[in-house]
Order: structure tokens, then sequence, then C-alpha cells
């Protein structure tokens, strides 16, 4: 048998891989390349996908039915009549199909084949009962009450909605919201850290009010950041910057706080389109409550500036008579369809260590919000977030914001406290041990009062799959399950990329 050259084998492989590409298309022209009553992985879902990589486009279909019911014990005007029925399934379908659809795409990375992609549009296709994949019983209420769920390990799956569920929820906490943007600008801002202080920390040479070049590289970073993040209902949260004179600094220096408080105020506003950011934290806003606590918890650390260069703290403070709300985007209804895809809610927290590892991996969500503590007791919520992640990790996708919704601790905060608090005990038990326990040491407490504890947080993502409106790149996870399966026989798994559209 004759040995082919190395470019014979080259002309062989590339004439394989024609003939390949070209049954991949018929395939997908003639229809072949799909799935029917896909469950995903987490166990909860089940759609039927079709790709035709001739057009690019993946079709993921819900086949449902709808269940329209009333409480028996209620008034009779809660009945449903003809229209309410036609105005429920218009909204339901505009939301759900316009609300899912083409928020990602998948591209294909397989050399030779990357002119490869997926559209995704999304089917909400109403069936007659017994061909249905999916129940939605909906329920007519009379006053609104945000509720829905679904029903496990029931055939056909079921969705539990109201009437309200294609209606904006008003009833959800938009302070909580808020909180959860304002946590992901204070924690950008102190992920800048070196040695052992955090961003919001910026330390300067000795005697000196100028900037260096890598705190410049750092705050235009964050601008650009919290810029994003700071939608027109976000604009009243601002920065508030205290300038702090040394240990190093010389007494003879004149205007080292205000000084540097200018530098970093000028830099940020500048940086921060539109500007009026950054503003002076006089002496009298130092004094309030929130500055005051803010600056004490830095003296307790180890880069007190007390004890060596002086600089400027820049502490992130929405004022008071600042509304701290947003608009209400959550729909009840795209919350459920996500669920009919295969994902699981958002706000019971971690339950898996692998959970918390992929999101501090990612660091997508703030470490604020991040508990480290793993839920345990609920093995079907364990075996749904385990599932779900595996899969974000094979597609290299950041996780979403695993976290309860109430009750989580400022965990940054937590740990600047617990380290000032150690030092603290330490401090104490070695003066002790060298005054005894007199009016020395009284007055040693005195002057050290132990550190605070930070309150805690009340907050909630504004992700889809927890209390708000954003559908996040790991919420297409299932859709690129199915899309694998379907090509796996041409393009791999590993080959498919979710990207924003």
């Amino acid at each position: 048998m004759p040995v082919l050259s190395q470019e014979q084998m080259n002309e062989f492989n590339a004439k394989a891989e024609r003939i390949r590409k070209a049954m991949f298309l018929r395939e997908g022209a003639a229809g072949n390349l799909k799935i029917e009553n896909f469950v995903p992985a987490t166990g909860i879902g089940k759609f039927d996908a079709r790709y035709n990589p001739n057009t690019n486009v993946l079709d993921v279909t819900v086949n449902f039915s709808y269940d329209f019911q009333r409480d028996r014990n209620k008034p009779k005007q809660l009945i449903w009549t003809p229209m309410d029925k036609i105005k429920f399934r218009r909204k339901a379908k505009d939301i759900i199909e316009n609300g899912w659809g083409n928020k990602f795409r998948m591209v294909s990375e397989k050399p030779g084949w990357t002119e490869f992609s997926a559209d995704v549009n999304i089917h909400f296709n109403e069936v007659e009962q017994g061909k249905d994949a999916y129940r939605v019983n909906v329920i007519k209420i009379a006053k609104n009450k945000s509720s829905g769920g679904i029903n496990h390990g029931v055939v056909p799956h079921v969705t539990n909605v109201n009437n309200f569920a294609v209606e904006l929820d008003d009833t959800k906490e938009m302070e909580l919201q808020f909180n959860f943007k304002e946590g992901l600008i204070v924690t950008k801002l102190k992920s800048f850290s070196t040695d052992k202080r955090t961003g919001d920390f910026i330390q300067f040479d000795a005697n000196s009010i100028t900037l260096s070049e890598s705190d410049k590289r750092n705050l235009t970073a964050f601008c650009q950041y919290a810029d994003k993040i700071r939608i027109n209902e976000l604009k009243g949260i601002k920065a508030f910057v205290y300038g702090m004179r040394g240990k190093n600094d010389s007494f003879f220096t004149r205007n080292l706080e205000s000084g540097r408080t200018n530098a970093i105020v000028q830099w940020l506003n500048q940086k921060m389109p539109g500007g009026e950011f950054a503003y002076e934290c006089t002496n009298q806003i130092a004094n309030e409550n929130w500055a005051s606590s803010a600056i004490q918890r830095l003296k307790t650390l180890s880069n007190d500036p007390a004890k060596g260069n002086g600089g400027a703290l820049i502490i992130i403070h929405t004022p008071a008579d600042v509304d701290r709300t947003m608009p209400v985007r959550y729909i009840v209804i795209k919350h459920e369809f996500g669920h009919m895809i295969g994902l699981p809610d958002e706000y019971f927290g971690n339950h898996t260590n692998m959970t918390v590892s992929k999101m501090k991996l990612d660091a997508v969500i703030p470490e604020t919000y991040i508990s480290t503590v793993v839920q345990t007791g609920n093995e079907r919520l364990q075996n749904m977030q385990e599932n779900f992640v595996k899969r974000l990790e094979k597609a290299d996708v950041p996780a979403p914001y695993f976290m309860g919704m109430k009750g989580a601790e400022n965990v940054i905060e937590l740990k600047e406290f617990e380290e000032a608090e150690n030092d603290w005990y330490e401090a104490r038990k070695a003066y002790k041990q060298k005054v005894g326990d007199g009016w020395k040491y009284n007055r040693w407490l005195a002057k050290h009062p132990k550190p605070v504890s930070p309150a805690p947080i009340l907050t909630a993502s504004t992700s889809i799959m927890h209390s708000g409106h954003e559908i996040l790149k790991c919420h297409y996870i299932t859709l690129w399950s199915a899309l694998s399966k379907i090509t796996k026989g041409y393009i791999q798994p590993n080959e498919w990329r979710i990207e924003d559209v």
C-alpha cells in the first residue's frame, strides 16, 4: 500500500472535512438536526430544539397547554371570560418569545467551521392537552400577588401562575435591587487591592498630593465599570472622598488632606461620564454615622494611615434624600419560562461547594453577597444546582447570582471586622498581662473600643431567575446543552461559545 505524502494527507483530510460539512448542511436543511422533549441536566424543563446551519438558527419550542382556573370560594367576577383568556395568551406569548429570544448567540470555534453560529428563536407553542410537555395552570385572583412555581416529578410538567403573571410585578421590593447594584459598585472599588489595603483607600507618597499612575488606571477602570451600573435610577449613588495625613507626612506640609481629596475628586469626575459623581467628604459629613464608621473601620486595619503613609478614603454612599428604588421590570411569566427551559431559582443561596468556588472564580457577583456557607438538607436543589454549574464550567460561562434575599452580610467588611476584632483581642490580652486589671487597663479600654460588626445587608439580584429582569449568558446554558447534543457528531460541545448578540 503506497504511503501518502504530507501534502496528499492534507488534501485527503481537507476533502473529508468538506464532505462532512456538506453532510452537516444537508442534515440541517432536511430538519434532522433536532432533539425532542429534551430535559436538561438540572432535571427540570422540557423543550424541543431544531438547528439549521444553513440559516444559523436554533429554534427552541416549549409545547404547553393552558388550564385557566379560579378559586371556587371567590366571587363570581373572578371567572375567566373568553376575552380574559385571549389577552393573557397574547401577552404571555409576546413576553416570552420577545423577552427570551436572541439575547445571546452560540458561535462555533471549531477550526474551519467558524462560519456556523446559532441565533435563538423562542416558540411558546400552545397545543391540545395530551400533546403538551407543560401544563400552565393560571388561577384568577382579585389582588396582585407575586406567585408562581413548578410541580416537581409531575408528567406533564406543571407551572402555576396567576392572572397577574403577565403584568409588571409591583410587589417586588425595589430597594433590595438598588442595594445590590450599589454593592456591585462598592465591591468593584474595593477589588483594586495592593498589599493589605483595598481599593477604596488611595495611598499617597509622603508629603504628596499627586496620584500615582497605577491609581489613575485603577480609578479610570472603576469609573468605566460604575458608569455601566449607574443607570438613570442609580445616579444618586455617589463617591465621597476623605483626605488623611499620615505618620510619614511632615507636620509642616500644608493642605495635604484637601489636596489629596481634590486630586481624587477631580480625577473621578473627569473619568465618570457626566461628572457630578465624586464630592469632598467634609468634616461635617465625616461626623455622620455612615462616614464616621467607614473612617473608623479604616483606622482599625493594618493600613491605618496614622501608622504610615497618608492618603484618601473613598466612601460609596447614596444620600438619604435619594429614592433607593429601581423601576419594576420583573414579570412572573418571564421568570417561570426560565424553569421551562431548565433553569433553577437563584434566591435559595448556595447548595454545593462547587457553586461557591465557581462564583468566586468568576467574580461576577459582588463578594459582598456571596455566602460561603453551603445550604444543606435539600438534595433536589443540590443536584439541580450542581448539574447546572457543571455545564457552566464546560461552556466557560460565568455563574449567576446564587444568593439569599435577606440577611446576607457584607463579606468584605465582615472580614475586615474579624481581622480588626482579632487584633483588638490580642492587643487587650497583651496589655492586661503587662499592666494588670487596674486603672491603666481601664484607660486603655476607653481609648481602644472594641470594633463594631457591620450591619447586615438586605439585597435582591436583578437576574431574571432571582428577583429582576436581566437575562444573563448563563441563562442560555440549557439551550447550549441542547445544541451541543444535536451537533455532537460534527461540532463538539467545547467548540460552541455563548456570546453577546
